[in-house]
């Protein structure tokens, strides 16, 4: 059974591609850089899917993480903006904690269908752009898992059979007991940031015979997955485990955002400074963001993917941002907004650009109305720097997830035990 989506949509950046992929699916400047906040092996989609979300079923702000055979399910939601009808395939890949590749056969971690259908659709009411909004759940009836570990979704184009996009999930056991603390350390000489140490205790099920060889430990930051880090063992003892990240490898504490409310696109005095619904699509533009000003501190971010509006009468609009720098941008510096909006990417699309006019580094995306976090980042070399920009943002506590794993000796492959996810002071 195939995965078979299909519409009659419009949309500035989209238009009639008869069925071919002539945009790309993935940034190949992106998957250069060294340090992206999505796993390497993601693909990102082409500009006529947005709105891309992939959560715990019942819980939008969750993460995609559900425990094996339980009943519990992954919601994946986004929109298709193009006119002419379209089928695609949905498949699931086991991968390792590092996201390779696994070694298992798809029929050791998989039953039913290898491919799944989709058919759970609206068309929105709103026009220029319009859109087809499409919802998702597994496991399901066509398809079960039956191990644990890291899993990437990934959606193609059933004519041609490309990449379209992928997104990572996880699948645990819940065997064990994890217990995950954040501790406030110190900054380093001459750091500005505060930081965050990650300390773990998991008190292992009598299966796990060698601690020390078998479990693997991590931590990941906001759910920037491609973001993790790797904890070592302290000690173990009587069935339990302390391990902690080195104080050279903790998080840094103060990691900003600007938080975006486009639920009402009316002039508020805090976010939009105007609207233009005569144009196609409307425009709205943003206050200045401006580097030096004092932060407030926001609201817990418990998301990566924001919140669009699951409404047939939600509007995509064009979004115009505007940045204020208190610091020297190099020659060589490329400055772009990145965010919920689009998965945290680094695009060319959203590169700002100087306006001398405006005295301010200027740029725009296509968003479709919601509540979003976004930032400003800075690539220097090839490397992402996202906290040369930072004071400009609000204050956020940070969301951290645990993750234990256990290798089996028997299987050779990466069991996915236990979970948990801590908010910081």
């Amino acid at each position: 059974m195939l995965a078979i989506f299909s519409a009659c949509v419009s949309s500035k950046n989209g238009g009639n591609n008869n069925g071919s992929d002539n945009q790309n699916t993935s940034s190949p400047y992106y998957r250069s850089l060294k340090n992206g906040f999505s796993i390497q092996p993601q693909v990102n989609p082409p500009s006529y899917i947005r709105s891309i979300q992939l959560y715990k079923s019942g819980n939008e702000r969750s993460a995609p993480i559900i425990q094996l055979k339980s009943g519990e399910t992954v919601t994946l939601e986004f929109d298709y903006m193009e006119t002419d009808a379209r089928q695609f395939i949905v498949q699931v890949s086991h991968r390792t904690p590092q996201w390779e590749e696994s070694i298992l056969s798809r029929n050791f971690y998989q039953e039913g269908l290898i491919e799944d259908q989709i058919t759970e659709s609206y068309l929105s009411r709103s026009q220029k752009p319009s859109f087809q909004h499409y919802t998702y759940q597994f496991p399901n009836e066509d398809i079960q898992l039956k191990t644990s570990g890291n899993y990437l979704l990934t959606v193609f184009n059933y004519n041609t059979g490309r990449t379209l996009f992928s997104l990572p999930f996880f699948v645990h056991e819940d065997k064990g007991n994890l217990s995950t603390s954040v501790q406030h350390i110190p900054a380093p000489p001459k750091s500005i940031h505060r930081y965050n140490q990650l300390f773990g205790v998991y008190r292992y099920p009598d299966f796990v015979t060698m601690p020390q060889f078998d479990l693997s430990f991590y931590f990941v930051k906001n759910q920037f997955w491609g973001r993790y880090k790797k904890a070592g063992v302290v000690q173990s003892v009587q069935n339990k485990v302390d391990f902690h990240v080195t104080r050279d490898e903790s998080f840094i504490s103060d990691y900003g955002f600007k938080f975006l409310d486009l639920r009402n696109l009316s002039p508020d005095g805090v976010n939009i400074r105007d609207y233009q619904p005569g144009e196609q699509p409307p425009h709205v533009i943003l206050r200045r963001d401006i580097q030096d000003l004092t932060p407030s501190v926001s609201a817990n971010r418990t998301t990566r993917h924001g919140f669009p509006m699951d409404d047939r009468e939600a509007q995509y609009v064009e979004v115009f941002f505007y940045l204020e720098t208190a610091i020297k941008i190099l020659s060589g510096d490329e400055i772009y907004v990145t965010g919920d909006f689009n998965n945290w990417r680094i695009e060319e699309q959203h590169r700002l650009t100087y306006d001398r006019e405006e005295r301010a580094w200027t740029g725009s995306a296509l968003i479709k109305q919601g509540q979003y976090t976004y930032k400003y980042v800075v690539v220097r070399d090839g490397v992402i720097q996202d906290m040369l920009l930072d004071n400009s943002f609000s204050l956020s506590r940070q969301q951290y997830f645990g993750l234990i794993y256990f290798e089996d000796p028997d299987m050779n492959y990466y069991r996915l035990l236990q979970t948990q996810s801590v908010l910081s002071n």
